[in-house]
């Protein structure tokens, strides 16, 4: 981001540690009414590391010069807004605290130069290392939710009117492990009662090991 007195504060390179997709927008963007859209994901970092704990607080550091610099280059005498931190507690279904950091990343879809939309997409590598081409038949689609991943980042400023900020920018993602469906595993799990009296789905079909496929009862 460029200031009033052209001094540009660099974004800054992370990576950051493994942790969980939520709500993950990765393969194609979240779309936007007065842009194309973003990228985005919330990762979820166990609160209990260290690592995620060092990681937290390199965001915290990195805001708080970012935000002074910004102001020294303004010529700022009176502070933003609160600085926006892209990291939170996060909360369950509930509204409970579930244990967790939620980091908010993303990055718009696309921009502009010289007069064209330029499209962005993010480059990604498995748990290996070796670079996924064609990711959305990769992962059928999108990244599945749940599913374990590391993200190469910028942490860029930003300053709109009275506020100021900084945001955490996807270059790539690493996917260490797919998750699966998000779908609650069982009727309990959805809150499901017992109705007596009512459908009941019939058996599955068995067979043994012995049958051949013409004797299978299907």
């Amino acid at each position: 981001m460029t200031s009033n007195n052209n001094q540009r504060i660099e974004a800054v390179r992370l990576t950051t540690p493994v942790g969980t997709a939520k709500w993950p927008n990765l393969v194609s963007v979240d779309p936007h009414e007065s842009y194309g859209g973003d990228y985005s994901v919330q990762l979820l970092l166990d609160k209990e590391s260290a690592e995620a704990q060092e990681f937290v607080a390199r965001i915290e550091q990195l805001r708080d010069e970012m935000h002074v610099q910004m102001q020294a280059n303004m010529g700022r005498t009176n502070p933003w807004n609160t600085p926006h931190f892209p990291v939170s507690d996060d909360l369950d279904q509930d509204g409970e605290e579930s244990g967790n950091f939620n980091v908010r990343l993303k990055s718009k879809g696309s921009y502009e130069r010289g007069g064209q939309t330029i499209e962005r997409k993010i480059n990604f590598y498995d748990a290996s290392g070796q670079k996924i081409e064609n990711p959305a038949q990769a992962f059928g689609g999108e990244v599945p939710m749940g599913s374990r991943i590391a993200a190469a980042i910028q942490v860029a400023p930003y300053q709109s009117g009275a506020n100021f900020g900084v945001t955490l920018r996807i270059e790539a993602i690493q996917v260490i492990e797919l998750g699966g469906s998000n779908a609650p595993a069982s009727a309990e799990a959805c809150g499901f009662a017992v109705h007596d009296g009512g459908f009941a789905a019939p058996a599955a079909p068995t067979f043994s090991e012995n049958d051949t496929p013409e004797e299978a009862p299907f």
